[in-house]
């Protein structure tokens, strides 16, 4: 470095540094260059992906606050674009002697006049004046002469900038670059995050001397504790009003139901305030935004050993456990369980009796259910653009899945919880939900298949996050919620009718408290909801009802619920108390009725007594043997020994054993009940499927009754655990399920049941997003700056546009494990510059090595390249004798099959003769390579430095078959996609059902969602069913056995799902009319009678009125409410 002055950095290209130069260039040198070059040499090219919870939400870790990293003034840079070269060294010099310029440069007039010299000393015209043309943010710049790279932003600041100026007289070119140094402040380090396929620094966490889940023990300064989070979150709709709101904790909650399943569970998003309420640090997966969960996207947080897990449910749930004594405990409220075992988590899900398989991430892997469903789940790997971790799809046991693609907004620091959000859902048949965001990043829309949108409004300033309204798909706003300054829910209404308010004289509050627990070596923080004063609860009625509460758990639970007198009904109390793991053990209704509990340590209720007068002390009468009050009934419950299932239910004058897999059966002799093959569940228990269920008759003693059979049903299961038997008293219903999937492809290719990708360039210009065509949907992702571009194309108008800069298409992997079988790549590339170092066009990374198609570099002629495995080693590569110069600016066929181990290789149609890598040796059309191809890794293009340049356009892949094994006419049209609304069944699905009297119905097609599409019934009917695009039926046709004349009756609904028409077979019309809410008013048949109804404020129907065609009253009916809600009174009738 010349003191005070400048160096000339003439640097080779360096594919990990997009901001060098390209040859022999004039760049402006600085230390801080120097600097951003030495870092970028250590990163070796790799790019560093930050995982999806780094610095989630508010802070980072749960525990160490994240702030924004430190800007220094902005440095620049000139060059002069073009030859030659040598004498402008002295012209530097000179200018920068006799304007004294700073090194680095640290304003743009500086840099400008430094231009303004040099263009005087080279042209002798000083004629470089006014501000630089700055480039926009995501912008490719390559000059060929000084720098090449894309322009940068991260919130505002100026990562890497560019711009041109040319002088006045049109002489000289020069460009400049703008940087902002970015770095953490002392005390603090970088977390950096890949946007658009770069690492940018972009939040800064403090630095600790624990782990990142750890921190120093106040008692003692040099140990360090694990951080154990405890919320204070409701269960769903824990005494919810409204569309709902919970007054206890002031959080509103909103499920929002999508209509997609997958494993016969329906996708449901949820929005809760309870951790904007509270300030409890979440680290779900990304899904929808702050506040938003989605019941597919559940995740653990694993703490450091283990020692403490938080497990986000999906639904707003989150617990938190901690390892005691080798086993993980947490609140006593949920019947859930945590156990570990060789590094896997196994969550049990106690209402669902689901077992969750997750990995040592945290990451859900698996859902098994005791009936044999399941789903597994797929995640982003680090190089997928986004960042590793990223739940991408969701499969079940017949093949189909719902997938999911991201919105990544680039330039956004990532603990804005700006990053990550689902910007698409997809099913297994291809209908789509679109999801947008507003500035806030709060979920904003959502547009149904079918196009039609149902919108989240946010209109409270103070509270960007507070959903305040809905607006339905018919465009009317039928819900509006209002919050207090805190943001407790204190409102909810529907259009057309009255609003659930709460009014609080002291609401509840939040807090934070702190114990070191050093027995686990854990410090616990405990976020808390303290329950409220009495308060008032006003209901559309305008009814006022006094709730009362307390605090069990640091969660408040309803006490009290006193309403005054009205419409008939005295005033009345409901009361509750519970234990202090929060179940309810006394609840006295409002008639007066006292019901007492009792629980085993699981919580799992074990006695119930009711009937009781409010003056009973439960404790005389919950006990077993205890003599009950006239009028009280008893109710006992035994259960299985691992699950919330019953195993013995005791009630008057009934009782009802269950005999689960593997429980030891009564009525045979306490033998294990055997009644399935299927293997255990992931957490090694024997599925919990019903062998036997067996109903006695009880005397008024409790003694069984001899006098009355019993109801035995038996049941039977496969190895799938589905149920093929089901005996009741000796009479068996069956049925049977398909064995293998198959739906047709509609396409005209012979092969198409086989391919697994098909990737066109067909979205519009500067379009990040491209699909998979193919039936299997891979999650495909574009990556660094390539995209979709209409400047060239094979067929159809645009084609993908990589830069050589790390560019590519990330591919899914999981579904190219080859193994040693048949298959064919191929596709369309069009190169447009030679002499690229490796330019991959398609590669599998597998555990054998690489295999590819790709331009080798100068040490091997710049020739064309094939290999199916490297495996460590350059003898099973193969070159052909085109090189990147010969193939430059057109458009080309590439294709590479193997056929029983024999691989092949084929350039527009014609075999290849290829010689070995260094394309000497003997010429060959064909060589051997059995290699067992697992994939882990897929792409068109590869990441840096072994990225094309240049377009792809309409690649295949096709998995077990090698299309061509001769010299070929290329495809002359794009490839086929299949259809994805055809008809079939998949593996799984219920064959036939055969009741006692030997009559069988059959289910004959499904679609690909998982729908019955056609049935025949025992006496040969055929119905064909039909589905609008959100999931009604529309249609169901009647066809007679052996054709005939079908019969279809039609179904219509109007934007909101709604029925509005049925059209019967033979014309016959009825109507349906519905208020803003959604709620039924009318209903019309086509002769023109007609029943209308009219509801109060709280939806109750209060008056019925039919009439004839003429308009004649026919009937009146009219019914009256209490103040509970309670109907009354019913007067009128026919006329």
């Amino acid at each position: 470095m010349i003191e005070g002055g400048f160096q000339v950095q003439c640097l080779s290209y360096i594919a990990a540094v997009q901001r060098v130069c390209k040859r022999l260039c004039a760049c402006l040198a600085s230390a801080w260059f120097s600097r951003v070059l030495a870092a970028a040499l250590l990163l070796g090219g790799g790019v560093v992906h930050a995982a999806p919870t780094d610095c989630e939400g508010m802070t980072f870790d749960g525990e160490a606050q994240c702030i924004a990293p430190t800007y220094a003034p902005a440095q620049y840079t000139v060059c002069d674009i073009g030859a030659p070269y040598g004498y402008k060294i002295t012209a530097w010099n000179q200018c920068a002697a006799l304007l004294s310029i700073p090194n680095p440069i640290t304003s743009e007039s500086q840099a400008v006049s430094y231009a303004n010299c040099w263009n005087q000393k080279i042209s002798g015209v000083g004629d470089v004046v006014g501000t630089v043309p700055w480039k926009s943010a995501g912008t490719v710049y390559n000059d060929n002469s000084c720098v090449a790279g894309t322009v940068r932003e991260v919130d505002g600041h100026t990562i890497w900038g560019v711009g041109n100026k040319t002088s006045a007289s049109g002489g000289t070119t020069f460009t400049f670059t703008k940087v902002e140094p970015v770095s953490c402040p002392g005390g603090y380090t970088a977390v950096s995050f890949s946007i658009r396929g770069f690492s940018e620094l972009v939040a800064c966490k403090p630095v600790t001397t624990c782990a990142p889940d750890e921190r120093p023990s106040s008692n003692a300064p040099y140990a360090c504790m694990k951080n154990a989070n405890l919320p204070a979150v409701a269960k769903p709709c824990f005494h919810c009003i409204g569309n709902p709101i919970l007054p206890l904790t002031g959080a509103k909650r909103q499920p929002v139901s999508t209509g997609f399943f997958v494993g016969g569970e329906e996708l449901v998003i949820t929005y809760d305030t309870s951790s904007a309420l509270t300030g409890f640090p979440v680290r779900a997966l990304p899904s929808f935004g702050r506040l938003w969960s989605s019941s597919l996207h559940r995740n653990l947080v694993i703490g450091s050993g283990g020692t403490v897990v938080t497990a986000y449910r999906g639904n707003g749930q989150i617990w938190t456990f901690i390892l005691r004594g080798g086993t993980y405990v947490t609140d006593g409220d949920t019947l859930d369980k945590l156990t570990v075992a060789s590094g896997a988590y196994y969550y049990t899900d106690g209402r669902t009796n689901t077992v969750e398989s997750y990995n040592a991430l945290g990451q859900l892997r698996r859902i098994d259910w005791p009936d044999g469903r399941s789903l597994s789940f797929v995640y982003s790997s680090a190089n997928a653009g986004m960042g590793a971790g990223y739940l991408l799809r969701v499969t079940d046991h017949t093949g189909r899945f719902i997938r999911f693609r991201y919105q990544l907004t680039p330039g956004a620091l990532i603990h804005k919880a700006t990053r990550g959000r689902v910007s698409a859902i997809l099913d297994f048949m291809g209908r789509r939900i679109n999801v947008t965001y507003d500035a806030q990043s709060n979920l904003s829309t959502l547009t149904w298949p079918g196009g039609k949108t149902q919108q989240f409004l946010y209109e409270n300033g103070a509270l960007p996050w507070a959903m305040t309204g809905r607006i339905n798909e018919s465009s009317v706003r039928d819900r509006t919620w209002a919050y207090d300054g805190q943001g407790r829910a204190i409102e909810s209404s529907i259009a057309g009718a009255g609003a659930h308010t709460v009014a609080y004289d002291s609401p509840p509050t939040y807090s934070v408290s702190a114990t070191e627990d050093a027995s686990v070596n854990v410090f616990i923080r405990r976020f808390e909801a303290a329950a409220a004063a009495p308060f008032a609860v006003t209901q559309p009625n305008g009814q006022v009802a006094s709730w009362g509460s307390q605090s069990v758990l640091g969660l408040p639970r309803l006490a009290s619920v006193s309403k005054p007198a009205g419409s008939g009904s005295p005033a009345a109390t409901a009361a509750s108390t519970y234990d202090v793991n929060g179940n309810v053990v006394t609840y006295d209704d409002f008639g007066g009725a006292r019901t007492c509990y009792a629980y085993d340590s699981t919580n799992r209720e074990t006695v119930r007594v009711a009937g009781l007068a409010t003056s009973i002390d439960c404790a005389t009468v919950i006990g077993a043997g205890a003599t009950l009050p006239a009028g009280a009934q008893r109710t006992t419950t035994a259960w299985h020994p691992d699950w919330r299932l019953p195993s013995a239910v005791t009630r008057p004058l009934r009782k009802t054993t269950t005999v689960y897999q593997g429980q030891p059966d009564p009525f045979n002799s306490n033998t294990p009940a055997n009644c399935t093959t299927a293997a255990l569940l992931p957490n090694g228990k024997p599925r919990p499927v019903v062998c036997k269920q067996v109903e006695q008759a009880l005397l008024a003693s409790g003694a069984l009754d001899t006098t009355v059979p019993m109801d035995v049903q038996i049941f039977s299961y496969n190895a799938a655990a589905r149920p093929v038997a089901i005996t009741r008293n000796g009479n068996a219903t069956t049925q049977t399920y398909y064995a293998t999937t198959s739906f047709p492809s509609g396409m005209s290719d012979l092969y198409g049941d086989k391919v697994n990708l098909v990737v066109h360039g067909d979205f519009e210009q500067d379009e990040t997003l491209v699909e998979d065509y193919s039936a299997a949907q891979q999650p495909v992702y574009l990556v660094g700056d390539a995209y979709v571009s209409t400047e060239k194309s094979k067929f159809g108008g645009a084609s993908m546009h990589f830069d050589g800069s790390g560019d590519y298409l990330w591919i899914d992997p999981s579904d190219f494990n080859i193994g040693t079988g048949d298959f064919t790549a191929e596709g369309w590339f069009y190169l447009e510059a030679a002499n690229l170092y490796y330019p991959h066009i398609f590669q599998l990374a597998s555990t054998q090595g690489w295999m590819f198609m790709r331009f080798g570099d100068s040490g091997y002629g710049w020739r064309l390249q094939f290999a199916t495995s490297t495996n460590g080693s350059q003898a099973t590569q193969y070159s052909a004798a085109q090189t990147q110069s010969d193939l430059l600016n057109g458009w080309h066929h590439l294709a590479m099959t193997r056929e029983s181990g024999v691989v092949r290789a084929f350039l527009d149609g014609d075999l290849l003769t290829v010689r070995n890598n260094v394309f000497t040796g003997p010429a060959v059309t064909s060589w051997v390579d059995n290699t067992n191809i697992i994939a882990t890794q897929v792409s068109l293009s590869a990441d840096a430095p072994f990225s094309f340049q240049g377009y792809i356009d309409e690649f295949r892949f096709t998995k077990g078959v090698a299309r061509y094994t001769s010299s070929f006419t290329p495809p002359a049209a794009p490839f086929e996609a299949p259809s994805l609304t055809t008809t079939g069944v998949a593996a799984g699905d219920l064959q036939s059902v055969t009741n006692a009297a030997g009559h069988t119905t059959q289910f004959t097609k499904y679609d690909r969602a998982g729908r019955v599409r056609q049935t025949v019934d025992p006496r040969g009917l055929v119905s064909d069913i039909e589905y609008t695009p959100r999931g009604s039926v529309s249609s169901v046709t009647v066809t007679p056995p052996g054709g005939g004349h079908a019969r279809t009756t039609a179904y219509g609904y109007d934007e909101r799902e709604l029925l509005t028409q049925v059209v019967e077979a033979d014309g016959t019309v009825v109507s349906y009319g519905y208020d803003e809410a959604g709620r039924l008013l009318q209903v019309t048949d086509a002769r023109g009678n007609s029943v209308t109804y009219t509801l109060d404020v709280s939806g109750n129907r209060i008056a019925e009125e039919a009439k004839d065609p003429g308009g004649t009253l026919r009937r009146n009916i009219q019914r009256s409410y209490d103040a509970l809600n309670r109907l009354q009174q019913v007067t009128g009738g026919a006329r």
